[in-house]
């Protein structure tokens, strides 16, 4: 069973300051500097790690977990590489993104997209927004169907955003019934401008986003698994295509929600 990760509220007191490693499994919510999105949080507490963002292929997006800080090894080679590539300690939450986007190719309108909401730490001197949802967490007695209003007010503001209005609470008994309602507004609209042997329903949604956490534990054991040594000793050796500097995860994050066609629910 995996075991590096942490759960829960009580690591955020601790001070933190298309490549290999582009982010696998479910999307990342990211916002462009001075947009906003309508989030529904799944869950009170994050699960966590230490992790390395940075540039590769001349990208950003890319990902890894510190393989010292999360005492999976004795050694890391991201944070040896000499290229300042710290990382940063992250607190994961899942969200329906209840912001709607279009795609590309065709301009359909997708919509309720389960992603995962990667929280920042920060630390003393400058606290993240993990810190910010547990002072929200405290104050609304539970960030769990809790809808917000995030707004990025800047490019060198976190990516996920830094400013969270409380919109509505959903009984978090109700929150099923509350997302079948959403969707069943948003079928309808989307099934008028599609053929009928192309119409969608709530079931077929539901069953591709799930309102639901996400299994994190799963996750780190499969899409998110630490790479071995030898592999990163590969990609992180003096011929290595990886680069550092200041990690900018915080500027351009992992990729627009919606930047592309791919994975679409319908």
């Amino acid at each position: 069973m995996c075991s590096w990760f942490k759960t829960g509220w009580s690591e955020t007191n601790e001070e933190g300051a298309k490549s290999p490693f582009e982010a696998k499994g479910p999307r990342r919510f990211w916002l462009p500097p001075d947009k906003e999105a309508l989030l529904l949080f799944l869950e009170d507490e994050p699960t966590g790690m230490w992790e390395h963002g940075f540039q590769m292929n001349g990208k950003w997006g890319n990902f890894e977990p510190c393989h010292t800080k999360n005492k999976i090894s004795d050694r890391c080679p991201p944070c040896d590489s000499g290229d300042k590539m710290f990382p940063s300690f992250i607190g994961f939450f899942s969200v329906i993104n209840m912001t709607p986007w279009f795609t590309k190719k065709d301009n359909r309108e997708i919509n309720f997209q389960r992603e995962v909401f990667a929280a920042r730490m920060g630390s003393k001197e400058k606290p993240g927004i993990l810190k910010k949802l547990e002072r929200l967490k405290q104050s609304e007695g539970r960030l769990r169907g809790c809808v917000y209003k995030v707004y990025r007010s800047g490019k060198k503001t976190e990516s996920v955003g830094d400013d969270f209005k409380l919109i509505e609470k959903v009984d978090v008994d109700k929150i099923e019934a509350f997302g079948r309602e959403k969707l069943a507004a948003f079928v309808k609209r989307i099934n008028e401008k599609l053929p009928a042997k192309d119409h969608v329903t709530v079931d077929k949604l539901w069953e591709k986003n799930p309102w639901r956490p996400f299994n994190f534990e799963k996750l780190f054991e499969t899409d998110w698994k630490p790479r071995s040594l030898a592999d990163l000793d590969r990609l992180f050796g003096v011929n290595g295509s990886a680069s550092g500097g200041r990690d900018k995860t915080e500027e351009s994050g992992g990729g627009e929600s919606g930047s592309d066609d791919d994975d679409i629910p319908y």
